[in-house]
């Protein structure tokens, strides 16, 4: 199974110069929750992990997509992506947008966290909603005058 975890601005967009501070905290949590109950593996890219995880999530497998050979403590660099899709069964990918847009063909499930607003993002998601059906939609929340929803996505 392979999940896309991610935040989305009304535009798809998911980051402005690499940063994203108008994440809810509740999504954290979502996030931390999510990955570490549905096998603990979390794929994500060389820029993603330094300019922002910046270090291996607790409790999980951490890979790094990256086409330069990286020595990481605690992180597994990959090189071959269809290579480690195959040899996983479960997988989350966690960004960033070069990777989203790579693997989103091949994704079973996406959890979105839907946020109401424009946030002027540089970054952005692909367009998914064709591809996928909304099988559940949390109530809509509201932190630091933000109005989200966490939002689940099945391939069609």
């Amino acid at each position: 199974m392979i999940r896309h975890i991610v935040v989305l601005d009304a535009k798809r967009g998911i980051a402005k110069n690499g940063k994203y501070e108008w994440t809810p905290a509740a999504d954290k949590r979502y996030f931390n929750q999510q990955t570490l109950s549905h096998g603990g593996v979390v794929l994500m890219g060389r820029k993603t992990f330094f300019e922002d995880v910046r270090r291996p999530l607790p409790g999980r497998e951490n890979f790094v997509l990256s086409h330069q050979d990286l020595a990481i403590p605690g992180v597994t660099v990959i090189h071959d992506l269809q290579a480690f899709l195959a040899s996983k069964t479960d997988v989350w990918i966690i960004g960033g947008a070069e990777l989203f847009a790579e693997t989103l063909p091949l994704a079973d499930e996406l959890y979105v966290t839907e946020l109401e607003g424009d946030f002027d993002c540089d970054q952005f998601y692909p367009s998914y909603k064709d591809a996928y059906r909304l099988v559940s939609k949390s109530e809509s929340r509201i932190e630091k005058g933000v109005r989200y929803s966490f939002c689940l996505y099945k391939s069609r």
